[in-house]
Parts: structure tokens; C-alpha cells; sequence
């Protein structure tokens, strides 16, 4: 006789593709969640999706096709509706696994009035949340943080502390803390919002029956978390050193897809399936995945999963490159690239990498990062910036300055390198940069 295992309540922060592309889909496929629950900011939204009776649409991306599901029902509550949000409290108050997936993690602590005049942060409704728990003896929690950032977790667990420390007894907050399992992510998994109405051809499921955007997120399904003292429901992969994970995922996969991006838009190229046709484009990226990031990652890393060697970093950006260049995702260059400035900052893909191969050296030889330099130069070009505005965009992270320095000398390398390619009308990289790196 199989005992029942209790109902479980799933809750989500955040109506994008990997919360429900990831998250809720798998909560749903764990059969584990009577409840499976979400707090977003926009009443229209909230509104198409229980006018669909909490049912969602989701579209998978294979290597030669997209399957198409429904996801639901679901229960979905506007967060800035103050009566809607006291609801939404009692579920979160209640969940045994919950998974942010914000845009930063400057949401956490961000209000926007201008949406709603009882707009309120992240961490104030999570705080609200945990004092009702704090009125029971609270079960277990997990909180996945998706955020794309090393330290997500801990800055969560920080804000929402903080709001709590005046309002809870010492003993109450240590019960809470003693429950709460704050987990960082890595996840591989590209996705993104497609206007179905511009892609007639793809056949896609849209969100609801009445919007014409859909999910579309790729198979790719090895989604990376740290190590939790409790049982989860979620099928994800824990690791007991989740930063060096987070690390490739950031220097690795996602600097080369700015790499990439940047690269197509200089060369005019829309769709990032069409630079598998560019002239010896994949190649050059393979090499900057693997002889740059890669040889810094693995000089760092050497040791702590096989990731880490040369030949399961080759075998990480070969797979990578292919999945970046999936014609089936109907990926945009301009969506990868958008943001540039951000994505050059000091802390950032494409500017860490550079810092990353400057901290490591391989036999006394410090690693070279040129292709990333170039790619910063591209991300450049595409902003209409010269490369001194740089400072003004890492200021607020005070670099050291011989660090800061050591940077800005490898952009000025690269500059005269990039200008050079445009000057010669922009050969072939892979060839025309073993000459000119020689």
C-alpha cells in the first residue's frame, strides 16, 4: 500500500519564460504541487491568464522541431493590487518550494510607483510572508534564486532579514532561519518571448488564447543549483561549489553568446542561426571559448569536476555553440546583444573575462583574452561609444587601479585590432586573427 505524500504549494515571483518555461513546468511535471501559484506586476496579464483558467501555453525547442504544450492550471495574483497581494502573501506563506526569476536582483529591494501607488519591494512581500509563517512552527522552505547572479541567494536572504529583524523576535528569526533554505542557480537555458504574429510560420502556442506572444524556451534541461539541507520536489542538479558552475555560465556561455552577438550585429547578421554561414566565425568563437575562457576557468578550477579539463570545456563550448545557433529557436542577434552597456561592466560577461584571464597564468604566461577584447570593441561599436566611456561605466564598482589599468591596455590592443578588420573589410576572423595574434 503506497502512503500519500501531503500536497505541496509551489510559489513563483516572476511570468517570464524560464519561471514558466523551467520552474513551473517543472513543478508540474513533478505531480508533487496541489498549488501551484505566481505573483506578477501586470493586471493585464493576470487577467488573460484567468481568463484561460490559469492554463499556459509552452513551447519547447528541440534540435529539429518545437513541441507545444499547455501548462495549468495555475493560480496568478497582480502583486501590486493590494487586496490581490494579501493573497498572495497567505499562498507564499505557505509554500514548501518558491523560484524568483526577475530581471536583477536590484528587484529584491526596487518599488516602481509609477506602475502602482501600492507597489511594494521583492523583500517586503517575502518579509510580510515570513511573519505569518513565524505565527506557526514553519516547515521547510526552498527559495530558488534565478536571477543570473553569483550571489543572488545571499543578497535575498539579506533584504528580507532586514526587513524582518525589528519585526520578529530573535528566537522566531532564528526558527525562520533554521527552515529556510536559500538556493542559488545555474541555468544554461535559452529562452525568449516570440511575437507570433511577426513568426506566422512557427506554429507556436501562445501564452493565452488571447495574447500574440508565446514561450519559446530550448530542451536543455541540466539546470545546476546549490546544495539544500531538505528534500526538493524539482528535478535540478545540486552541486556542492555551485560558484565555479556559475562562473563558466558567465564566462563561459554567457560571454561567447555576447561574443556572438555583438559580432553579428557589426556584421549585419539578424538571426543567430545564420552565423553558422558566416566564413570562419564559428571556429574563431570556438577558439575564444575554449583557449580563453576556458583555459582561465580550468587554470582556476582544474580538479573540481570534469568540466574543468580540456576536454569537457571542448566538449561544454562545442555543444554550446550549436545550441546558441539553434534555427529552431529563432533567436535574434539584436535580443542577444540589447543592453550592451551593462553587459561591459566590471562585474559583467565580457569585461570579467578579461579580468578573469588577467588574474591566471599557465606556465608564468599570463592567459590571453584578445577575441573577448574584440568583442568588447564591437559592443562599442554598436553603442556609438568610445572605449574611454568605460570608466564612467565601472566607477561605481571603484576598480583597483592597476587592475583597471591592466583592462584598459588589453581594449587598446584590441581597438587598433578591430579597427584594423574593419579597414581590410572584415575578413574571415579565424584565419586573418592567427595572423595578426602572431
Amino acid at each position: 500500500m503506497s502512503v500519500k505524500r501531503p500536497a505541496k504549494t509551489f510559489v513563483g515571483f516572476g511570468f517570464g519564460p524560464i519561471q514558466v518555461g523551467l520552474f513551473v513546468h517543472k513543478a508540474v511535471q513533478s505531480g508533487a504541487f496541489e498549488r501551484i501559484v505566481i505573483g506578477y506586476r501586470r493586471a493585464d496579464v493576470v487577467q488573460q491568464v484567468r481568463a484561460a483558467a490559469g492554463h499556459i501555453g509552452l513551447n519547447i525547442a528541440h534540435a529539429d522541431r518545437v513541441e507545444q504544450m499547455i501548462l495549468g492550471p495555475i493560480e496568478i495574483y497582480n502583486i501590486y493590487d493590494e487586496n490581490e497581494r494579501d493573497e498572495f502573501v497567505k499562498a507564499l506563506s505557505r509554500a514548501d518550494e518558491v523560484a524568483t526569476a526577475l530581471s536583477s536582483v536590484a528587484d529584491y529591494t526596487s518599488i516602481n510607483t509609477s506602475v502602482s501607488s501600492t507597489g511594494t519591494s521583492v523583500a517586503a512581500i517575502f518579509a510580510a510572508a515570513f511573519r505569518l509563517r513565524a505565527k506557526t512552527t514553519p516547515k521547510p522552505l526552498i527559495i530558488y534564486t534565478a536571477e543570473n547572479h553569483n550571489h543572488a541567494a545571499e543578497q535575498l536572504q539579506e533584504a528580507i532579514w532586514n526587513k524582518l529583524q525589528s519585526t520578529v523576535s530573535d528566537a522566531k528569526l532564528a526558527s525562520l532561519e533554521g527552515t529556510t533554505a536559500f538556493l542559488n542557480t545555474v541555468i544554461g537555458k535559452m529562452c525568449g518571448l516570440i511575437d507570433t504574429q511577426n513568426n506566422p510560420l512557427m506554429q507556436l502556442t501562445p501564452i493565452t488564447p488571447n495574447r500574440s506572444q508565446a514561450f519559446l524556451v530550448e530542451a536543455f534541461d541540466e539546470i545546476l543549483v546549490s546544495a539544500s539541507p531538505f528534500e526538493r520536489e524539482l528535478a535540478l542538479i545540486e552541486k556542492p561549489q555551485l560558484l565555479p558552475f556559475e562562473e563558466a555560465k558567465l564566462y563561459g556561455h554567457n560571454a561567447t553568446h555576447a561574443l556572438a552577438a555583438y559580432l553579428a550585429q557589426v556584421l549585419e547578421v539578424a538571426d543567430m542561426a545564420d552565423l553558422r554561414a558566416v566564413d570562419g566565425l564559428m571556429q574563431w568563437l570556438f577558439d575564444a571559448f575554449v583557449q580563453e575562457s576556458g583555459a582561465a576557468l580550468i587554470c582556476k578550477y582544474e580538479g573540481i569536476d570534469p568540466l574543468f579539463t580540456p576536454q569537457g570545456y571542448a566538449s561544454y563550448a562545442r555543444d554550446l555553440l550549436v545550441r546558441m545557433t539553434n534555427p529552431v529557436l529563432q533567436d535574434s542577434s539584436a535580443r542577444v546583444a540589447r543592453d550592451p552597456k551593462r553587459k561591459l561592466g566590471w562585474n559583467d560577461r565580457l569585461i570579467g573575462t578579461l579580468r578573469l584571464a588577467l588574474s591566471q597564468q599557465v606556465n608564468g604566461q599570463q592567459i590571453d583574452a584578445g577575441r573577448y577584447a574584440f568583442g568588447c570593441c564591437a559592443a562599442l561599436d554598436v553603442l556609438g561609444e568610445p572605449y574611454e566611456m568605460l570608466e564612467t561605466v565601472w566607477q561605481p564598482d571603484s576598480p583597483e587601479n592597476d587592475e583597471k589599468l591592466a583592462v584598459l591596455h588589453l581594449m587598446e590592443v584590441a581597438l587598433q585590432r578591430y579597427q584594423q578588420w574593419q579597414a581590410e573589410n572584415r575578413p574571415a576572423l579565424d584565419i586573418w586573427w592567427q595572423k595578426v595574434a602572431s
